[in-house]
């Protein structure tokens, strides 16, 4: 089931008030037909659940790459 625009207000608000980042992060098709080619099949799901974990996965190794 789908969020309410006030329900991800509310979460937005609460992660805040935790002290966590919230990042949102603009991909188009292309980019994610690149993360899919790079191993991260999930990226071409048409779920959007499936897409958001492969690119969260994609950028964290990206980060870690970066860092070693």
């Amino acid at each position: 089931m789908a969020m309410t625009a006030t329900e991800r207000s509310r979460v937005l608000r609460e992660r805040r008030a935790s002290g966590k980042v919230v990042l949102t992060v603009a991909v188009s098709e292309d980019e994610l037909a690149a993360i899919a080619r790079a191993g991260y099949a999930e990226a071409a799901s048409t779920h959007r659940k499936e897409r958001e974990a492969a690119v969260s996965l994609f950028r964290s190794d990206a980060v870690w790459g970066l860092t070693q």
